[in-house]
């Protein structure tokens, strides 16, 4: 399990992000429970998400709930 959040930030070195920089897999048998709303590059799931009304914004803009 795990509870809490990941977010894509800006690089402090200003460079460009790469496409896979925060590429997230829930395994089976696994949950992630969401504290806030998150940002990420991809998402893999295969086990179970707690949203508690927040949401997940994939890097393509695709908003999950």
């Amino acid at each position: 399990a795990f509870t809490g959040t990941i977010n894509i930030t800006e690089n402090a070195q200003g460079v460009t992000a790469v496409d896979n920089n925060a590429a997230v897999t829930v395994e089976e048998g696994s949950t992630w429970v969401l504290i806030e709303n998150c940002t990420i590059s991809t998402l893999e799931n295969n086990g179970t998400i707690q949203f508690n009304g927040y949401t997940i914004t994939l890097a393509d803009g695709t908003v999950l709930q």
